[in-house]
Parts: structure tokens; C-alpha cells; sequence
């Protein structure tokens, strides 16, 4: 990464599949985002062992659709 933008990776946990969990997920990733960009970060990953589950990218938050690979 570099100074404007920052990773944060958690230890995997399959909490994060759980579809209540979503809007605070949201919610956590629009407040960190809009602190990174405060002090002048453009974009920021959360990442649940090595998946993205989500990023704030000038001034738009998402999450990954964990159900993407479920029938």
C-alpha cells in the first residue's frame, strides 16, 4: 500500500458470512473510511484473512456479497 491508502487485515473468521453482520460492517467501514480520509487517505480494504470483504474508495463504501458463490 502506500500513504494515501491503508489495508487493514483480520485473522479469517467465518462471522463475516452472517448476513445480519452486514449493516455493521457497513457502518464500521464508513466511519474508519471517513477518518482515513480526514487525514488525507483516498482508500481503505478490510480484509477477513486474505478476502476482501470491503473498501472505502473515495467517498463510496462496499462489501462483498458473501452469498456470490452459493446456489
Amino acid at each position: 500500500m502506500n500513504s494515501n491508502d491503508i489495508k487493514i487485515s483480520i485473522p479469517y473468521t467465518n462471522n463475516y458470512e452472517n448476513i445480519k453482520i452486514y449493516k455493521n460492517l457497513l457502518e464500521k467501514l464508513a466511519s474508519l473510511g471517513l477518518q482515513w480520509s480526514q487525514i488525507g487517505g483516498n482508500n481503505l480494504y478490510i480484509y477477513n484473512g486474505n478476502i476482501l470483504i470491503g473498501k472505502y474508495k473515495s467517498g463510496f463504501v462496499t462489501i462483498t456479497n458473501f452469498n456470490i458463490d452459493r446456489p
